[in-house]
């Protein structure tokens, strides 16, 4: 049985990222994360 993830960024008023992920977290990914704004 497929089951798929999803992950969810959501932007903090202060422009820092709120993550909340079920899927592995890659090296490239967090590049790509991180060019859009501080995960905290």
């Amino acid at each position: 049985m497929p089951f798929t993830t999803r992950m969810t960024v959501v932007r903090l008023g202060n422009g820092d990222l709120f993550i909340h992920s079920p899927i592995a977290f890659e090296p490239a990914l967090a590049d790509r994360l991180q060019a859009m704004g501080t995960v905290r």
